[in-house]
């Protein structure tokens, strides 16, 4: 299973923020947190630990070929609510960061397609564009938020209960 899979490759982030800087130290960022009832788990696949996931389920060179950044994985249980998150932090070059999420998403589904069916799929690119403000587009029938440097908790909330 996808969860086992991902705790196996020892990727799991110990809060539940994905964050980074760009060369000139404009840092993207995405944080959440569980308030009862919810579960967040938070897994850095575009890292050495991350690879052995990405060899895992179908890629065959994770450190040269397109990957996202992190998976989230959220569960709201008085809803069975079940998310998984494809989360991207990218500087400018957004339409780069919707090509390494489809990558990732092809071979997800490959590897898991049963088993992805009791998941709601959303993914998250949060940009340094100047021009692109919290807008939302679809990724091969995937919902997709865009969010310029920061996706608050608040935010992440209401679109993963969407």
């Amino acid at each position: 299973m996808i969860i086992e899979d991902l705790l196996v490759s020892n990727c799991l982030v110990r809060c539940c923020k994905a964050a980074e800087k760009d060369a000139k130290g404009k840092e993207r960022k995405l944080s959440f947190s569980p308030e009862s009832g919810e579960y967040f788990l938070l897994f850095k696949i575009d890292n050495e630990n991350g690879f052995k996931f990405l060899k895992n389920i179908g890629m065959k060179n994770p450190h040269n070929e397109r990957k996202n950044d992190y998976i989230g994985i959220y569960l709201k249980v008085d809803v069975f609510k079940k998310v998984l998150l494809l989360i991207e932090l990218k500087g400018k070059e957004i339409k780069h960061g919707i090509s390494q999420i489809k990558n990732v998403l092809k071979l997800l589904k490959k590897k898991y397609n049963e088993i992805l069916r009791i998941f709601e799929l959303k993914a998250v690119i949060v940009h340094t564009h100047p021009l692109n403000h919290e807008q939302e587009i679809e990724i091969d029938g995937v919902k997709c938020k865009l969010y310029r440097f920061c996706a608050k908790p608040s935010q992440v909330r209401v679109f993963l209960n969407e």
